[in-house]
């Protein structure tokens, strides 16, 4: 089953990377690689979901970084704020589910490489049930 999924991802202004951040602040005139390096911390980012890969997924996240999804299955949105609440909320995700596929997916990179928009089917296997 597909399911829609739009995540946001304020990619230098929540501070996700900081080599990242380094060259989306410094973007004046061309902007392009930031817009690569945000796009590629991105993908990243979302390889480390798919694989489960707690530690790669943290590397990303600098300790006051905030992870906001507009889903939860409380059916309404949420976020976890700061390295360890990242950490927590993602270890009880990842062991909910027992795997996770990302299809379709759209980036939309803003102009000076600061925050990325993705938009996103994949599917999620619930653990232990093999249901959607």
């Amino acid at each position: 089953m597909n399911r829609l999924i739009f995540l946001s991802l304020a990619v230098a202004a929540f501070g996700l990377l900081a080599p990242m951040s380094a060259q989306a602040q410094s973007c004046t005139n061309n902007c392009e690689a930031a817009q690569v390096n945000a796009l590629e911390t991105t993908q990243s980012l979302f390889a480390a979901v798919v694989a489960k890969d707690l530690e790669i997924l943290m590397a990303g996240f600098s300790e006051e970084a905030v992870f906001a999804q507009p889903f939860h299955p409380t059916g309404s949105g949420f976020a976890y704020r700061g390295k360890q609440e990242i950490r927590e909320g993602m270890q009880g995700i990842f062991a909910l589910i027992d795997t996770i596929s990302y299809t379709g997916t759209t980036h939309t990179v803003s102009a000076d490489g600061r925050s990325v928009f993705v938009e996103t089917t994949g599917d999620m296997v619930l653990a232990g049930s093999g249901n959607p």
